[in-house]
Order: C-alpha cells, then structure tokens, then sequence
C-alpha cells in the first residue's frame, strides 16, 4: 500500500474514532433526545467502518496482484474465505 492511500485509510479511522467518541459522549451524559437521530449517527459509523475496511482489501488485493501467480492466489484464497466467514 502506498503512503497516500494508506493516509486516506489512517484518515477515515480518525473520522470514524471521532463519530463513536461523539455518540458514547452523547450516551453517557444522557444527551441523547431522538432516537432516531442516535440510529442514524450509528449507522453512519457502520456505514464507514465498513467503506474504510474495503479501501483496505482493495489495496491489499491490488498489492496481490504484483506477486507471482500462485502465490497472488494463495493470498487471494486467504482473504476471500476470511470475508465469507464474516
């Protein structure tokens, strides 16, 4: 992975810590006054949680891409059965 994308990975976990400090700040001091609203800010954190996580895979998979064809394989095979236990 290079140091840009890796950056802009690093970057989207710092939102994303930010966004889950806000909401526990939020659950502790009892500021919470629409449910809905918590929801919403709950699945935005899902939401780039989960983006964050396939910049890094698609990073990865395209680092496998460079590597000689059986072992770009093996890797593909560990991340793929990784995934579709999730």
């Amino acid at each position: 992975m290079n140091e840009a994308e890796k950056k802009k990975i690093i970057n989207r976990f710092s939102r994303i810590e930010g966004q889950i400090r806000a909401i526990r700040n939020n659950l502790e001091n009892n500021q919470i006054k629409d449910c809905q609203d918590f929801i919403i800010q709950l699945k935005a954190v899902r939401g780039a949680l989960r983006k964050a996580g396939d910049q890094f895979i698609i990073n990865y998979i395209q680092k496998c891409q460079n590597l000689p064809s059986k072992k770009r394989d093996r890797e593909i095979s560990k991340v793929l059965k990784i995934l579709d236990n999730s």
